[in-house]
């Protein structure tokens, strides 16, 4: 799926390179402008 990024086990060393990951796609997505739906109508 275009936009997905996967860990395997061999990415992180352990729960603070995991934790690490997860909050930089989380402040990655935060930083994204908002979608409008796409059946809005006025």
């Amino acid at each position: 799926m275009k936009g997905w990024i996967m860990v395997g086990k061999n990415g992180y060393t352990g729960d603070k390179d995991l934790k690490f990951r997860v909050e930089s796609g989380i402040r990655f997505t935060a930083s994204l402008p908002p979608k409008k739906p796409e059946n809005f109508k006025l």
